[in-house]
């Protein structure tokens, strides 16, 4: 998925669901003001690149992924509930991803935001 918005959603604002999915790539999207996480990763989601997305204003996670075969590049995440990137272990981070100003004082988990 490229490039879309979406916001005030009573669920995840983009979510890859609980179905096994293969090769998941978000890219440039903004998810705002949404009830849940702005995107959300399933665990059944496999390689998944999730690249220069940006995500404020959720109601828990900024983006949450589940699935350690994620990889994350330049995402922007602010002003959560929650963290901004909330990732399980063995996520590979690709570095530049900023979260701010997000509901918990540790903004990211399993990726270096600055």
């Amino acid at each position: 998925m490229r490039r879309r918005a979406c916001g005030r959603s009573l669920l995840a604002g983009f979510s890859s669901g609980q179905e096994p999915t293969s090769f998941a790539v978000l890219t440039g999207n903004f998810a705002a003001r949404n009830a849940k996480d702005g995107i959300a990763i399933g665990k059944a989601t496999h390689d998944s690149d999730l690249d220069g997305n940006r995500a404020q204003h959720n109601g828990d996670d900024g983006i949450d992924v589940g699935s350690a075969s994620a990889t994350l590049t330049a995402n922007r995440t602010k002003r959560n509930a929650d963290r901004g990137i909330e990732a399980v272990a063995g996520v590979t981070d690709a570095g530049a991803n900023r979260a701010r100003l997000n509901g918990t004082s540790g903004q990211c988990t399993h990726v270096r935001c600055g």
